[in-house]
């Protein structure tokens, strides 16, 4: 163990010297004592066990820390002092005297040597070490000293025996030695308690006792003798050993002196000495190894339980973890950080709570560490917690592997949490990040200025900011404040100076101009603090960005401020502005009118105090709008007929609306009142809605008031089941008298005949004007006879009325139609549909009179059904109902062109059943309701689209399409065939449009450009029904056209009339010397058709020639008719 190589370094100085000498006389006297007693025993049994070298070895391995310096000086003097006193007193040789002191030395020395080889790894093997050179070396290397001296000087050493000197040494190196050392490793209290002193002494008398017994009794006593140190080196220790062992030599030294033993010679001494050697030293290392052993036991139950304490009572996390990755043992510490309880951390391994993204790196690391590529590792790792999270924690690893083969054992982990760290670094990196953006997105720049040496440093923002490069533009003393504006030069160099000398802050904002950049002055905010140099020169830190931007909205908002307050103080609106508290904070000269105070009267007042207001009817007060608006953060308005009441108790109408205020936030902190007089606009609001329900004319209802009147009524009838009438009124001839007489006639006759009107009804009729000379009266509760007296005397006043203008007298009329109602289940608008169409039924019958409306027998009924055929015509359109027939038309003189087609276009209607119907079934309510250019738009893009590229291929004719009045009225009719003939590819020439004469005259304005038009795009022109018309010659100057078509009511005759032949012959003859063909109609027989070709008449159409076909019919297959003679044998339709 160490205590075998510990050294005591001696005590330095004076005092250390001061007890060396204190001890050196004790040391003399000892040494001069020990060796004259011992010479004596030697006297009287030589050879014998000689001590003083053995007790100076124990002493100094009881006491290893002994200064020598006096102390080995005195001990050799008093062994010469007792040689030469042995000399004296017992005769012994003198010459043994150098003998021993060189033994002393020689034992001292070897013990200071033991001390150099440093500390033994147990104490068995150190005292070994130690007592293996005392026992050998020492006595040999002092008797063969003898020898050599006995050898130079044998007169001087007498009878003295080398091998019982070497004999007597080894057995007091035996005797003390063991006791030294012994007492070396247990320096014990033990020797001050009676219990070990009583127990020591027992032993000692026990083993003196066999000891002496064995050498009496026994041939061969060693081996008893042993015994008693065997058991001491079991049970008592090394010291009771080494006691022990002293006591068995001391024994045979006594039994020597006292004569009880055969004196042995020389050689057998030691021989004895030998055995007495091999009888003691053994159990005295035996029991060094028990001791060691012991020892080594303490000392692992002491670091077990010093690592248990430790790695409990740790602060970090500890872990034994086995060889398969489980967890064997946890501290505390680690419980706390994972949360995981011992007994279900026991059930998991390493790998079950490491983090996936850690897992290989971890195994790595651990397998280089089996391997023993690495002694330890370290490893920062994200754990599993307990409750599912992940923490953070710096791993240490270590490996203990088995003595036996070098296995893993098991590994010890530490784990300290960095979770804070982490988080902390985390929160810390988005902070720097966050300042960095911020920074960044700020433009900020940062300045550092060196006030000894005048030297300022720019950051990347702050050249940026300036447009220069670092290091391009030199920053030494002064060259900041040389840009700076020279009307702030002088304050920003005095605030920098300022802000140095008293080691304060700086913030001051100056225009600069930026060297890199061309432009006009910038304004720039600087901010800034001293900033000592601790172990440098003192130094100003700062901030500098540019502020141009927000000084320019600061001046722009000033001034918006002042045109809003501008604005406020001239609006013709009221404005209240309040806290979130709801105290009055603005009135505006309005409000402050309104109200009757002014705004220092109110101002910080609560805003109920001096807003009031009521309800215009009950004068019940109303809640103020701004109070709801500040509690629910909500716009608010008042409700109408609402009345502020002022200062002076006056009640003024308002309207009102409250918004809330708000910060970017969202958070309401005030509210804004705005409100107006609206005196006038009540009164303009009543007048407006009279207005708006009365006829600004005749001051009857209006129509819309009339539209609201009888749906009240026919809601009326249907919950009581009341019939009543609606009478439509149209004056007759009044557009004579507007026309001759003036508008303002007109507008006279139309208020004269409104309140004559008037007095012919009931008080429970309603008379209103719905629009012209159009009036209508609602008759609640009424019969048919009730009804038609009613409408009688209107007749009758308005029929006697004599309307007088500017001298002149006019006489009108009225024509009412009435809608008799008595079932429920019509709508208003069926109702006004029958009155209507029963007012037309009656001016269609000759004016002046009623017509009462009746589905089955009246003219209204007919004129009704004409209007649901109306309908039907504008539904077959939008559907697409509509279908193309096609009849021939043939030319009846020869030289035509082979191959050539002449067709007209018809158009038939089919019903939603799938019936078709002529022309007569809907063409007269076509034209009656304005349908016809609907129609013929239709006709003309249908043969366009379907059938041009057809009819453009055959080699010669044209396809005729006829054509209404209501179209020849259409501006944009020319436009739409222009781009429909475009889009179909046929050419022009193709296409025949056939006018009526009829319709030209009608139009005649119209009518003469459209056809100048179709001709300039080479259309031809076709004049249809010729014959008809008053004056149908003179027209044909007028209108240039290719084709005149006659009528058939003239071509149908001309077989039995010679009027009509002679009209035929007429219109044949004038169409030719205009330079237009003719087109005879009502071709019924071959009679006929051979007449019109001896007339000269250059086509013929007719159900003789071809009865209309569908269209594609009729282009695909030419008629089968029987020709003229003098047309050829032909039997089909060629030419």
């Amino acid at each position: 163990m160490n205590d075998l190589s510990r050294v005591h370094a001696p005590g330095d100085g004076a005092v250390a010297l001061g007890e060396a000498l204190r001890e050196a006389p004790v040391a003399l006297l000892a040494a001069t004592l020990v060796s004259l007693a011992n010479l004596a025993l030697c006297s009287l049994s030589s050879p014998n066990v000689w001590i003083p070298t053995g007790l100076a070895v124990a002493l100094l391995c009881a006491r290893p820390g002994t200064d020598l310096r006096v102390a080995l000086p005195a001990a050799l003097a008093g062994l010469g002092l007792g040689g030469l006193g042995g000399a004296v007193l017992f005769d012994s040789p003198v010459a043994t005297a150098p003998v021993r002191m060189f033994e002393l030395l020689l034992a001292v020395g070897l013990l200071r040597l033991d001390r150099s080889f440093g500390p033994a790894r147990d104490m068995a093997a150190g005292a070994l070490r130690l007592l293996g050179a005392q026992l050998l070396l020492v006595p040999a290397a002092t008797a063969l000293a003898l020898r050599a001296g006995m050898a130079a000087w044998p007169e001087q050493f007498g009878a003295v025996s080398p091998e019982g000197w070497w004999a007597g040494s080894l057995a007091g190196m035996v005797m003390l030695a063991p006791v030294g050392l012994g007492y070396r490793y247990r320096h014990t209290r033990r020797l001050r308690t009676a219990r070990w002193l009583g127990w020591t002494a027992t032993l000692v008398v026990a083993s003196m006792a066999v000891s002496a017994t064995a050498l009496l009794l026994f041939a061969y006593p060693f081996v008893v003798i042993s015994l008693p140190m065997i058991a001491a080196a079991l049970f008592c220790g090394p010291l009771r050993t080494g006691i022990v062992g002293g006591a068995s030599v001391g024994t045979i030294l006594a039994l020597a002196v006292l004569g009880l033993r055969v004196e042995a010679t020389p050689e057998q001494f030691a021989m004895q000495a030998i055995a007495v050697a091999l009888a003691t030293v053994p159990p005295f290392l035996l029991s060094l190894l028990r001791e060691d052993l012991l020892a080594k036991k303490a000392g692992i139950r002491r670091s077990d339980e010093i690592f248990r304490r430790a790695m409990q009572d740790s602060a970090i996390g500890m872990a034994i973890v086995g060889p398969d990755g489980r967890f064997l043992r946890i501290n505390d510490a680690l419980e706390r950080m994972l949360g995981y309880t011992p007994e279900v951390l026991s059930a998991l391994t390493f790998e079950d709570i490491t983090h996936p993204d850690d897992l290989s790196h971890d195994k790595e690391l651990l397998r280089e560490l089996v391997s023993g590529k690495r002694e330890t590792y370290r490893y920062e790792k994200r754990y599993r917690h307990a409750d599912g999270r992940y923490v953070w924690g710096q791993l240490a690893v270590s490996l203990v592997r088995r003595e036996s083969d070098g296995g893993v054992d098991y590994f010890i982990s530490q784990i300290v949490s960095t979770d804070d760290r982490k988080r902390a670094e985390a929160e810390l990196t988005a902070a720097h990040e966050r300042l960095d953006l911020a920074v960044s997105a700020a433009n900020v720049g940062i300045w550092e200025y060196d006030i000894e040496t005048g030297v300022t440093t720019w950051d990347a923002r702050m050249h940026a900011l300036y447009g220069t490069r670092p290091g391009a533009f030199p920053l030494q003393r002064g060259t900041w404040a040389g840009l700076a504006h020279p009307d702030d030069a002088p304050l920003a160099r005095s605030q920098l100076q300022q802000a140095i000398e008293s080691r304060g802050r700086l913030d001051m904002t100056v225009r600069m101009r930026r060297p890199g950049m061309a432009e006009s002055w910038r304004t720039m905010r600087t901010q800034g603090h001293f900033v000592p140099g601790n172990d440098g020169p003192d130094r100003m830190l700062g901030t500098h960005w540019d502020i141009t931007e927000d000084v320019l909205l600061t001046e722009a908002l000033y001034q918006e401020k002042e045109r809003l307050r501008i604005t406020l103080t001239s609006i013709g609106d009221a404005v209240v502005s309040t806290d979130a508290e709801g105290n009055v904070l603005f009135l505006n000269p309005v409000a402050a009118r309104l109200l009757g105070y002014r705004l220092e009267e109110v101002e910080g007042r609560p805003l109920s105090e001096i807003f009031h207001l009521v309800e215009e009817d009950t004068l019940d007060p109303v809640a103020s709008p701004v109070e709801a608006c500040l509690r629910t953060g909500m716009p608010q308005t008042l409700p109408e007929n609402t009345l502020l009441v002022s200062r002076s108790g006056n009640h003024v109408p308002i309207t009102d609306s409250a918004a809330p205020v708000r910060t970017a936030d969202g958070t309401v902190v005030g509210a804004v009142l705005v409100f107006q007089d609206t005196t006038n606009t009540r009164a303009l609001q009543r007048e407006l809605a009279y207005r708006a329900r009365r006829d600004p004319l005749t001051g009857l209802l209006n129509r819309f008031s009339f539209e609201e009147t009888l749906e009240a009524t026919h809601a009326q009838m249907q919950r009581d089941r009341r019939p009543f009438a609606l009478c439509y009124i149209d004056l007759d001839r009044f557009k004579i008298v507007n026309d001759t007489a003036g508008h303002q006639a007109g507008d006279r006759l139309l208020r004269d005949v409104a309140r004559l009107m008037a007095t012919t009804l009931r008080a429970q009729d309603r008379l209103a004007r719905i629009g012209g000379d159009e009036f209508a009266v609602i008759l609640p509760d009424c019969t048919r006879a009730t009804v038609e007296s009613v409408c009688r005397r209107i007749l009758e006043a308005v029929r006697d009325f004599r309307f007088a203008w500017e001298g002149e007298s006019y006489a009108v009329s009225a024509s009412i139609g009435i809608a008799m109602i008595t079932d429920p289940a019509m709508t208003p608008q069926e109702i006004v549909q029958q009155a209507d169409v029963a007012c037309y039924a009656a001016k269609s019958s000759g004016r002046d009179r009623l017509s009462l409306y009746d589905e089955a027998t009246g003219d209204a009924g007919r004129r009704h059904r004409e209007i649901q055929v109306a309908s039907g015509i504008r539904e077959a359109i939008e559907q697409d109902r509509l279908v193309l027939y096609a009849q021939d038309i043939v030319p009846l003189q020869p030289g035509a062109a082979p191959g050539a087609r002449h067709i007209e276009v018809l158009v038939r209607l089919r019903d939603r059943e799938g019936h078709i119907h002529l022309p007569a079934a809907f063409i007269p309510a076509a034209e009656r309701y304005d349908l016809m250019g609907n129609v013929d738009r239709w006709v003309i893009s249908r043969v366009l689209e379907r059938h041009g590229r057809e009819i453009g291929a055959l080699p010669g004719g044209w396809v005729a399409i006829n054509l209404s009045a209501n179209s020849l009225n259409d501006p944009t009719l020319g436009d739409f065939l222009r781009d429909a003939l475009a889009q179909s590819g046929m050419p022009p020439e193709r296409l025949c449009l056939e006018i009526t004469e009829t319709a030209l005259i009608s139009n005649l304005t119209e009518a003469k450009g459209f056809v100048e038009a179709m001709r300039g795009l080479g259309v031809r022109l076709a004049l249809d029904d010729f014959g008809t018309g008053l004056s149908s010659f003179s027209y044909l100057r007028q209108f240039p056209v290719d084709y005149v078509k006659i009528d058939g009511a003239f071509v149908s005759n001309i077989a039995t009339s010679k009027l009509d032949r002679r009209v035929v012959e007429s219109i044949n003859d004038i169409s030719h010397a205009i330079g237009a063909q003719t087109i005879a109609e009502f071709v019924g027989s071959q009679e006929v058709t051979a007449l019109l070709a001896d007339i000269g008449v250059d086509f013929g159409q007719g159900h003789h020639i071809g009865h209309p076909r569908p269209i594609s019919d009729c282009l695909q297959t030419p008629a089968h008719w029987p020709q003229h003679p003098a047309l050829g044998p032909a039997e089909t339709l060629q030419g």
